[in-house]
Order: C-alpha cells, then structure tokens, then sequence
C-alpha cells in the first residue's frame, strides 16, 4: 500500500515509511522515527493506534474507516491536530 506524505509532515522534515511487519507505519520527523501508526481492526473496520516510540505513550486516535488507507489519514490528521501543526 502506498501512502503518500501528508505537506504538513514534510514542511517539518518528516516522512513516513512501512515497517518491516507490514502494518506498522513509522512516521519520522528529521532523521528519527518518533511515532508509529498500526493498523488494527475495529467492528469490521480499520483503526489505527499511534504510539510515540521513544516511551510507548499513545497518541488518541479515534479514526476509524472502511479501508486501512483512510484509517491511516484519519490517523495522520489526529497525529497533526496533537501536535498542533
């Protein structure tokens, strides 16, 4: 699945890129991954649970969508609005 770089993320240096589990997105800002993104389902649909990776806090997250690639928008958008970008 391809999921393509929210501006938001690369106007502060970041990106994203699929774990080797094949799940878990990792989302870096500058050289470090500092949240990961994993997908889970939710009553027949996809949600995502965001974790920050340096102390495993978890980010709320309520998106929940028909396809794993919304869910993960959904989720990217949360992560942004938590961040306050």
């Amino acid at each position: 699945m391809a999921l393509e770089v929210p501006g938001w993320l690369t106007k502060h240096g970041g990106g994203l890129k699929l774990s080797s589990d094949g799940r878990t997105w990792l989302v870096f800002i500058g050289t470090q991954p500092n949240y990961k993104l994993v997908l889970a389902p939710i009553h027949g649909q996809f949600g995502c649970n965001v974790v920050q990776t340096i102390n495993g806090r978890q980010v709320a997250c309520k998106a929940q969508a028909p396809s794993a690639e919304e869910a993960l928008r959904g989720a990217l958008e949360e992560l942004r609005q938590a961040l306050g970008w």
